[in-house]
Formats: C-alpha cells, sequence, structure tokens
C-alpha cells in the first residue's frame, strides 16, 4: 500500500487543472471510470468551466464518493489553461519545488553493531540512516527527482558510497501533440493487466472492486525509495490519430544470489549491511527492451505489446519440487495481446500472453455499475505452469503470475449516502508445488466491509477477512486446510479540532497441522492541529499467541517515510508525530516511537536482535518547499 499512498500524494501535492483536464488526467484517478470522466467533460463543454466543489453535485455521474475525494487532486481554474504548452525549461524554472531530508535515529543497539568486525553479522556502516529527496514538478506535465538513501547499517560516504548507499533519478514531461511523453531515468511501465509488465496499483482484492476501471496503461516514475521492482534507461509515447506507440529500453544493475555464472535467486531488500550483502550488491547486469502499440476507436481498445528481458546470469530452477518451474535461463520474452470495452456503467476487458516457451497467461474482468448504488466486478485469471515474465505484476491469490487458475466475484451496495456494503470471493488453485504444499493445492480469500456514517462527524466500520489455504508437508504429506480469520471494528469521531480513530481487533488461525493460535489488539489514534502545529498520537495494546496471529495497525508517520507494522506475542507500541510549518518555505516534522514486549526479552534475530524488550526510535524531517 505504501507505493499506492505515496503515488496518490503526489498527486495530490501537484493538481491539475479540472477545466483544461483530458479523459487521461481523469482516468488516473481510481475513483474516476470511463462513465464519471466523459460526464465531466461533457459538462465542461456544454455550461463552461466548473468554478467550485459544490458545481461538482450537477455532474450526475459524480456519487458522493467522487465528488468528496476529487477536489483533493484537482484546481478550478480558467478552462483553456495553456500550462502544458509551456517550454520544458519555461517548466522547470516555475515547478513547484521540493527538498526533503530525513534522519532516522535508533535508540538502542542490533546485533550487527556489537559483534567484532570479522564476524559475518557485522555491520559496516553506521546506526544512523536517512534520505535526502529533490522534486521539481509543474502541474502533472514535468516531474523531476533525485533520491539518495541509506538504510541503517549501511556506510555512508565509505566503501564505494558516494554518499548514500543507492540513488534513483528521473526526468518525465507529458506533452500535447504527437510526442506525448518521455522520461529519463528510473520509471515503471504498465500495459494491458500487467501480464507483460505492470506495476500493481490498486491491485488488492478491494483495490480491484472499489476502483471504476483499470489501471491506466503508460509511463510512471519511479519515486519511491525503494531499490527494486523499477526500470533505469528511457521511454516515449507518440500518438498518430487513435494509434499510440511506446517504446522503452532499460539496463541496470540489481542484487542476485550468484555462483559462477548461475543466477540462484534476485535479492529485493535493498540491504547492504553485511559482507555478504555488500558482494551481492549489483552484480547482476539486467537489460530490457519492450514495445506496445494501442489503438481505440470509441469505447473500444485493443493493444499489442512485446517485452524482451536479458540477464547476464543464467538463472536456475532449483531441486525441490517448488522450484521445478522457477526462471530457467538467461533470456525471458514475452506477447501480449490486451483488450478492453467501455460503455456507460460498464467496461471489460482482458489481456492474453505467451511467454518464451509457449506458456500462456489470460486475465478478464468486467466492472459493471447495474445501478448508482451496487456495483459488480468479476475477474478470471489463469496463469500457466511455466509462464515466466520477470515484468508482470498482476492480481494472484498465490502472490505469482505463474502456476494459478482463479476467479473473483466483488459487490458493493451503497443504498444512501451513510451505508456502504462491500465484499469480495477469490478462489483460486494453484496448478504446481509450493512452498508450503507438495503437490497442487486450492486457496480462496472471503472479506466483508460494512460502513455506516452517523453525522459529518461520525461513523462506524466492520471488516471481516478470511485466508485459506491447503497445505502439506513432508511429515503430514495429506493436504489440509489452514485458515486465518481477522475480524476489525472501528470508528472515527471529530470533535472540534480533535479526530479519534479508535480499532479493536481480533484473529484465529488455524494451522494445517499444529496448535490454534489467538490474537487481539486495541488501538487508538488521536490527532489535531494545535498552535499552527499538527500532532498525531497513537496507542497500541496487543496480545498473540504467536507470528501466525499478527494483527495489523497502520502506524502515524512522516511524509515518505510510511509503515505498516505486524504486532505478535505480548506487548504495546506507540508512536507520536508532530509536524510544524515555519514560515512560508520550511517544514520541520518529527517522530517518536516505542514497542515493548512483555513477555519477551530480545526483539528480532540474527544480526537484527536487539538484546531488549524494548526499542524506541526518533526520526526527523526537514522539507524546503518552493
Amino acid at each position: 500500500i505504501e507505493t499506492d499512498v505515496d503515488r496518490l500524494q503526489e498527486m495530490h501535492e501537484n493538481p491539475f487543472n479540472l477545466n483544461d483536464c483530458s479523459r487521461d488526467d481523469l482516468l488516473q484517478l481510481p475513483f474516476i471510470g470511463p462513465q464519471q470522466a466523459d460526464s465531466i467533460l461533457i459538462y465542461i463543454h456544454k455550461n463552461g468551466a466548473i468554478l467550485s466543489e459544490g458545481e461538482l453535485m450537477l455532474v450526475h455521474a459524480l456519487d458522493y464518493y467522487s465528488r468528496t475525494a476529487l477536489p483533493l487532486f484537482v484546481y478550478f481554474g480558467e478552462a483553456g489553461d495553456d500550462r502544458k504548452q509551456r517550454s520544458f525549461f519555461y517548466q522547470l524554472a516555475h515547478g513547484r519545488q521540493e527538498v526533503a531530508g530525513v534522519a532516522a535515529i535508533p535508540l538502542y543497539k542490533r546485533q550487527g553493531f556489537s559483534v567484532e568486525p570479522s564476524s559475518a553479522q557485522h555491520y559496516s556502516g553506521g546506526r544512523l540512516g536517512g534520505s535526502l529527496r529533490y522534486r521539481n514538478m509543474y502541474g502533472n506535465s514535468l516531474s523531476v527527482g533525485v533520491t539518495g538513501k541509506n538504510d541503517d547499517g549501511e556506510p555512508f560516504a565509505k566503501d564505494g558510497n558516494v554518499p548514500f548507499d543507492s540513488y534513483s533519478f528521473y526526468v518525465f514531461q507529458k506533452r500535447k501533440g504527437v510526442w506525448q511523453s518521455w522520461v529519463l531515468g528510473d520509471y515503471k511501465i504498465h500495459i494491458g493487466k500487467g501480464l507483460t509488465s505492470g506495476i500493481g496499483f490498486m491491485n488488492s482484492g478491494m483495490g480491484l472492486l472499489m476502483s471504476r476501471h483499470d489501471h491506466g496503461q503508460g509511463i510512471f516514475v519511479h519515486s519511491g525509495t525503494s531499490e527494486y521492482g523499477f526500470l533505469r534507461g528511457g521511454a516515449t509515447t507518440f500518438s498518430i490519430g487513435n494509434l499510440c506507440v511506446m517504446g522503452f529500453g532499460s539496463i541496470r544493475k540489481i542484487d542476485g544470489r550468484v555462483e559462477g555464472d548461475s543466477l540462484l535467486s534476485i535479492l529485493s531488500s535493498g540491504y547492504h549491511r553485511l559482507r555478504k550483502e555488500r558482494e551481492r550488491k549489483n552484480n547482476v547486469e539486467q537489460a530490457v527492451a519492450g514495445l506496445s502499440a494501442d489503438y481505440q476507436k470509441r469505447n473500444f481498445h485493443v493493444g499489442l505489446s512485446a517485452v524482451y528481458v536479458h540477464y547476464d546470469h543464467s538463472f536456475i530452477q532449483g531441486a525441490r519440487a517448488y522450484q521445478q518451474y522457477n526462471m530457467e535461463g538467461k533470456g525471458f520474452g514475452n506477447i501480449g495481446l490486451h483488450y478492453s470495452y467501455e460503455r456507460r456503467r460498464f467496461n471489460a476487458g482482458g489481456e492474453m500472453a505467451v511467454a518464451q516457451g509457449g506458456q500462456i497467461a489470460l486475465l478478464h474482468n468486467a466492472r459493471c455499475d447495474v445501478s448508482r448504488d451496487v456495483r459488480l466486478f468479476l475477474q478470471h485469471r489463469y496463469y500457466g505452469k511455466s509462464y515466466q515474465a520477470p515484468l508482470a505484476w498482476a492480481y494472484s491469490g498465490g502472490g505469482k503470475c505463474r502456476g494459478e487458475h482463479g476467479a473473483m466475484l466483488g459487490l458493493m451496495w451503497q443504498p444512501r449516502n451513510k451505508w456502504m456494503l462491500s465484499g469480495f470471493a477469490d478462489g483460486y488453485r494453484l496448478l504446481t508445488a509450493s512452498y508450503r504444499a507438495l503437490q497442487p493445492a486450492n486457496g480462496y480469500t472471503l472479506q466483508g466491509d460494512g460502513e455506516y456514517k452517523f453525522s459529518s462527524n461520525a461513523r462506524i466500520g466492520l471488516r471481516y477477512n478470511l485466508r485459506s489455504r491447503q497445505e502439506s508437508h513432508t511429515k503430514h504429506p495429506e493436504l489440509l486446510y489452514a485458515m486465518k480469520h481477522s475480524l476489525r471494528v472501528q470508528t472515527e469521531i471529530n470533535v472540534g479540532r480533535f479526530d479519534f480513530v479508535t480499532s479493536l481487533d481480533g484473529c484465529y488461525f488455524k494451522p494445517a497441522v499444529g496448535h490454534i493460535q489467538r490474537g487481539g489488539m486495541f488501538s487508538e489514534r488521536v490527532s489535531t492541529t494545535w498552535a499552527g502545529m499538527r500532532l498525531i498520537l497513537s496507542v497500541v495494546g496487543f496480545h498473540t499467541d504467536g507470528y501466525e496471529s499478527s494483527v495489523y495497525f497502520y502506524q502515524p508517520a512522516l511524509r515518505y517515510v510510511r509503515n505498516t507494522s505486524a504486532f505478535f506475542y505480548h506487548g504495546y507500541a506507540g508512536t507520536c508525530v508532530l509536524q510544524r510549518q515555519i514560515g512560508k518555505h520550511l517544514d520541520l516534522s518529527g517522530m517518536f516511537s516505542l514497542l515493548h514486549y512483555t513477555n519477551h526479552d530480545t526483539i528480532g534475530t540474527a544480526d537484527r536482535a536487539i538484546h531488549s524488550p524494548q526499542k524506541c526510535d526518533l526520526t526527523f524531517q526537514l522539507r524546503w518547499l518552493i
């Protein structure tokens, strides 16, 4: 979810002019579908510019939630605004600029800092972590960014780091005319349903249901601090009439477990603290080339894509049963055919992709707003056993776009503005052995959400989730279901300047073999603005039988430093975030977090171990805005 939130945050901070936007601009917002986008554009064409949030009520296709969310990402400027026609250098000089520095200070010492330098668990850097970011954005037409990052334990300004351990950079521009967009640096590509190349935006079961349309096609900058899951090179799009062509290329170094010329696996953590981790840093070269062509005619869209990925080391599959269909070789090619149809309240589409060895992958879904109150979502997917696509990223119950056959049904009902009920059921079969099963196994996920809004200042929500999958082990080869039930009740209340969010969570885990585990959590989050300062406090108390009955809480955090924590065993946690704007251009924030276990004397294991039941962290952020 962190990647989704970061992208929406940047869109919020750089809104576009609603009265001078395109259909594609509107469809970048997951809660705006084709019908809503067309309705907005038709209203502006007939009645002129929309001058206020209240006027959105006159756009018939916008429901309450869309009208509420839209002003967070747009402004109501003059029609015919020529911002996108400005030259590149004008946009660069007049863009909204930001420099943000983050310093993370742990008030404890991990095992990696305590051992002798000759030990394999010794950290080669200091205890502080942090990052430095520069952003320059001109509306939604130009985006320039540079990010440097160091995790705790990684060397700073030594051992080849100048001064940070990792860097990310990009220059991206959207244009009007034949040449529509281009990017240099770090970026991501999404094509069709993501079976040849995808980025996974809003790619959960509930996210697919709540979104009014599939993820937009095209180029997206890599603006986060992750060191994995992006391309480094260049990409561009051209449009001639109804035809749009996109080409892209990338050459970058990534981390991998290498033995001789054999590549055992790709490493995605981005950690380079231990001697072994630093030896694996950037030791594999990945080269990517791709091309896609899309044709749009009224409500129908069809496209063809081809992607080829080459590594300078050869993947080997491994000897275990669940590794027999892993990637093998150096080169992987994929060709995909994607298509979609949109009409008023209905949109449907799919993609068929073929891997180099002939294995296929299929993904189709359909959404239908049966009425203003009811939305229906259907999905069917089939990923072949040996379908290999290194850049693919689409929804799957088992977590991979390979060896799975599944279907999903989702339903959302909003009878009135005060009520909203939604849920989905997803069932799938893993076609091969997996890490937790010695043979093909079944699994399913059920989730239901309900929300009631008492008033503009109070609401209550209920969420139930069930995840189940068949498992087997060497000592117990029979397939049996492991089940995890999760339940959350949450209230949100506003009293004056104070916002209170109270949650009560419960978890019941029944393993395929072994003992049942139970868990519970109480959490309270309070936020307010006082004397020009933003204050957020959270307190969490948890009690679980073990790791499998973990409960989850999205803790308050600084901008660009988000964190969803898993709590297990017995203990409590707290977080305090303070934010203060200093003048017109400076923003200073600080965060203090505490975690304490009441039944364990050590936190973590191996080099990450803290020989104390308690850990405290301080994080500071300074942002300079122009």
